[in-house]
């Protein structure tokens, strides 16, 4: 049976970026900062001064600072060297007719158009592997309308067109192949590998424009660069590699992982492409292979990258350039359910899996604390939210019990659930190479081995809860008193305040909830030594209200000291 798809279909995830564009700009959210500014800016000074020099830009009225967040400026900026912008020219080049026309909403309009190429991509790759089916309209539209491609479509960066940009190229024969290739490194430059290896992919149809193309445009990049760095490498320095190998493994596990960062808490209809990923490498291993070189040509400069998980940027950016790789495997995947004539099981998974990435959606299409990336800290595991723990109502022990959380080199590794979540992938990739070769035992055993690891884990280990301290906390003193807390609200939960504190009269301690307006509600009091330890359990009850902060004040007649104090959340079993 021959399909006809109504591709005008397509373009409807462009059409509510479109709106969700405007809408943020009518609410002044999600303003350009981070990196954006300095893409804008490029194209601010071609457009004024016909030149790439962007250091008197810095200093003057222009359409880009008026668009960013109030107070924010330019200054001395360190996103410039000689005068000179370290971000790639091609974004600001390829942006500058939309900025003309419209200025910095302009731009991300254009960004957005740019961007509109990405369904019709997924769904002529789909049809090629599975033709007069409804399945390419299906899976286009799901993944483009998935989080990192909706909202990150709206941002000023170059990641996503690069990504696209190697998907497309990386399995068809695109007659503007050469020209996009040699456009990738003035992208970024850590896009020029993955453009290299694709080029080499190309001579397998003796083809030795792209090559050729790309080689020119390295060395005109090498002459730019020489000419406004000092260095044909642009200016990037050793040191803008982390040099730990625990920080790099622990940021390429959390660009999958991680809660907030990792690519399949944002996407997870792209679990099907793990299952799918043996599929993919028994039906054209070549290409698997050329596949795997670019996904990790991708993956290991960010993360080496010292600025971890992007910076204050969208969360997740980092694994913007390499999502769509995915799409290759979850295509296999159906595949294979179609030609055992279970294709419903893939219409089950796809949807259930849609549905649940909807929540990340939701949640970030109004800015919350974990829109954009934040610095890591050591108490991440339980302090750091995700669309998923607001959903859930998730306490603080529970997220670090239940949500992975690779943002702590010195624990990440010491978390069962962690474990569990790398687990979890590899049985995926198992079941995918069982139903591939008709294992039934190892199919049942991969996922009763999950079970047992999961009781065990979770039974034996707790999460390792490393607790706020006086340098993570804000001191109060005031006439009699001195008051601790977290800076932020914490979720409604137990907490255990232990304090080493000094005085020479007897101290009242109270624990209290302090609301936005300043009111305090009395969670516990209690009276103790002038000199001691104290440690207090106090809860959060689920109905306050959120914004409120919970504090330990002590209160005395005489000078108080706090020597040593931590936070950290219990279990309601515990509390």
């Amino acid at each position: 049976m021959q399909y006809k798809h109504p591709l005008f279909i397509l373009i409807l995830p462009t059409i509510i970026a479109l709106l969700i564009i405007l809408t943020w700009q009518q609410q002044s959210l999600n303003q350009i900062t981070g990196d954006e500014p300095h893409y804008l800016l490029t194209s601010d000074s071609l457009l004024r001064d016909g030149d790439v020099l962007v250091v008197n830009n810095h200093q003057i009225d222009t359409p880009v600072l008026r668009a960013m967040p109030p107070g924010r400026q330019f200054g001395d900026d360190t996103h410039s060297l000689n005068g000179y912008s370290i971000h790639g020219l091609g974004l600001p080049v390829l942006l500058l007719p939309a900025y003309t026309l419209g200025g910095v909403l302009g731009a991300k309009i254009g960004m957005v158009l740019l961007l509109a190429l990405l369904p019709f991509s997924v769904y002529a790759y789909a049809q090629t592997q599975l033709p007069d089916t409804p399945w390419p309209l299906l899976i286009a539209l799901l993944v483009s309308l998935s989080p990192p491609f909706l909202l990150g479509s709206t941002q000023i960066y170059p990641d996503l067109l690069a990504g696209l940009i190697l998907f497309t190229l990386l399995w068809s024969a695109f007659p503007f192949a050469p020209f996009l290739l040699a456009l990738l490194p003035w992208l970024h430059l850590k896009f020029g590998l993955p453009a290299l290896i694709l080029a080499l992919w190309s001579l397998r149809r003796r083809d030795w424009r792209a090559p050729i193309m790309l080689l020119v445009s390295l060395l005109a990049l090498g002459v730019f660069n020489q000419h406004a760095f000092g260095t044909p490498l642009g200016p990037y320095q050793s040191g803008d590699a982390a040099q730990d190998v625990r920080g790099v493994v622990m940021v390429a596990l959390g660009l999958h992982l991680d809660r907030m960062q990792g690519l399949f808490m944002h996407v997870p209809l792209f679990l099907v492409g793990v299952v799918g990923l043996a599929p993919f490498v028994a039906s054209n291993w070549r290409l698997a292979l050329v596949a795997a070189a670019i996904y990790l040509a991708l993956l290991l400069p960010s993360a080496a990258h010292t600025n971890w998980y992007g910076g204050a940027s969208f969360a997740g950016r980092f694994f913007w350039a390499l999502a769509l790789v995915w799409v290759l495997p979850l295509v296999s995947m159906i595949r294979l359910l179609v030609e055992r004539q279970r294709a419903w099981l893939g219409v089950v998974a796809l949807l259930l899996l849609f549905a649940v990435q909807g929540i990340v959606l939701a949640k970030l299409l109004i800015p919350t604390s974990y829109t954009y990336t934040t610095p890591l800290r050591s108490a991440a595991a339980w302090i750091e939210s995700n669309p998923y723990a607001d959903f859930f109502d998730l306490s603080s022990w529970q997220r670090a019990r239940w949500l992975p959380s690779f943002r702590d080199l010195a624990s990440f590794s010491h978390s069962s659930t962690n474990w569990i979540a790398l687990a979890f992938l590899v049985t995926l990739a198992l079941s995918g190479r069982a139903l591939l070769r008709r294992q039934r035992e190892l199919l049942v055993g991969a996922w009763v081995g999950l079970v047992l690891l999961v009781l065990g884990l979770s039974s034996w280990f707790l999460p390792p809860l490393r607790p706020l301290t006086l340098d993570d906390l804000t001191l109060q003193r005031g006439v009699a008193w001195l008051a601790v807390r977290p800076p932020n609200p914490l979720q409604a939960g137990g907490y255990v305040i232990d304090l080493a504190y000094q005085s020479s009269a007897p101290v009242a301690w109270e624990c209290n909830l302090v609301h936005p307006a300043g009111q305090r509600t009395r969670l516990l009091v209690g009276q103790t030594p002038a000199v001691g330890h104290l440690r207090i359990l106090c809860g959060i009850p689920r109905a306050s209200d959120r914004m409120a902060h919970i504090e330990v004040r002590l209160i005395s007649t005489r000078r108080l000291v706090i020597q040593t104090v931590w936070v950290k959340p219990i279990s309601m079993s515990s509390f």
